[in-house]
């Protein structure tokens, strides 16, 4: 009698079977996205509000410490990201207003002992100008180019959109802009009294017109270990004029930043503020401003700009309104905003979230 046997080898899948569990994946994978993206999205915003409360907290830090003089958390834009530097006030100097008045200026230099704080790439961080601190009687010539902005302005840090470079280097300072939360020395409180701007040493990244006075003035701040004590040494300096140390320190260096304390800042991300006004990043800088060019002041990009806009003013406009959550395009409703708008508070210069 013959003994029957059964096979025990598995049963291949048919091609129906494959292509039912190749499209369970594809749907699992396609509705998995969109969350996966959110949940990005929300780590990063988080990580740049750390970032921007902790930049804020080490300028409040740098001030406490610092019983001689206020302390401030200053704003840059450079290599492509937001930069939050904790900066001291070392000493004044005699400077000269846009229109050549004389006006007695604070200068702050970064701390060394300090990094820098950086937040996550295409996270920036604007703060809001008074229409009056922006009026062109002032002539500070802070942010001049926006003194039409009869309501106040949300201003970005203009500080590396200009060209470091030899030709005509010496009339590229003025140029260089930006914001900063300013806190008492000693204390630690927001300085509300001091609204006045103030000179931001920052050494240009480019030593190439070092070669010529009054930059290679010996030591050569390029060249400093500490530029808080550099910058004390070279106010003290009695053999220099009123006119070597602006040219070295005042808005006219390309070695300063002109800066002014603002107390109400945003965070957003960049591109999908572009992307909401009908504009579109410059692939060099990833913002509207165009890369610098020699003698050109900080500007946008035409090609960047939203179709049928043609001036700044008119795109800056459209960023006004759209940080607030009231651009609108026709008739239709506004257009959603996403930046996150914060006030710093008096005692401890923490920031409270405020709804347009």
């Amino acid at each position: 009698m013959k003994n029957g046997t059964r096979s025990t080898s598995p049963r291949a899948f048919s091609l129906t079977e494959i292509l039912v569990v190749i499209s369970i994946l594809v749907i699992l994978i396609a509705l998995s996205i969109p969350a996966f993206k959110n949940l990005l999205n929300n780590s990063e915003r988080t990580l740049a509000e750390n970032q921007l409360r902790v930049g804020l907290s080490a300028g409040r830090d740098a001030a406490i410490r610092n019983e001689t003089g206020d302390a401030a958390a200053v704003f840059f834009f450079r290599e492509g990201r937001m930069v939050i530097v904790p900066c001291v006030v070392v000493g004044q100097i005699q400077d000269l207003d846009s229109a050549n008045r004389a006006v007695l200026r604070d200068v702050l230099a970064p701390l060394g002992t300090v990094e820098p704080v950086r937040l996550p790439a295409g996270w920036s961080i604007r703060a809001f100008a008074p229409a009056g601190s922006l009026d062109d009687e002032d002539l500070s010539g802070w942010y001049e180019n926006l003194a039409g902005q009869q309501f106040g302005t949300w201003v970005f840090p203009e500080t590396h959109f200009v060209s470091f470079d030899t030709s005509n280097v010496q009339t590229r300072g003025t140029w260089r802009h930006t914001f900063m939360v300013r806190f008492e020395g000693g204390t630690g409180l927001l300085d509300t009294a001091e609204r006045g701007t103030a000179l931001v040493l920052d050494p240009a990244p480019d030593s190439s017109f070092r070669g010529t006075a009054p930059f290679n003035e010996r030591p050569r701040v390029d060249e400093a270990d500490d530029l808080v004590v550099w910058a004390r040494r070279l106010i003290a300096r009695t053999d220099l004029s009123a006119t070597e140390k602006r040219q070295l320190l005042g808005d006219m260096s390309i070695d300063t930043v002109l800066a002014r304390p603002l107390t109400e800042v945003a965070m957003y991300e960049e591109a999908k503020m572009l992307g909401a006004i009908g504009a579109r990043p410059n692939r060099e800088t990833g913002t509207l401003y165009a890369p610098p060019t020699a003698n050109t002041a900080p500007r946008f990009d035409p090609a960047s700009l939203p179709q049928g806009v043609s001036q700044d003013y008119e795109a800056q406009d459209r960023i006004d309104q759209w940080m607030i959550g009231d651009y609108r395009v026709g008739n239709a409703g506004a257009v959603e905003s996403d930046a996150r708008i914060f006030v710093l508070q008096r005692y401890l210069g923490q920031m409270q979230e405020i709804v347009p």
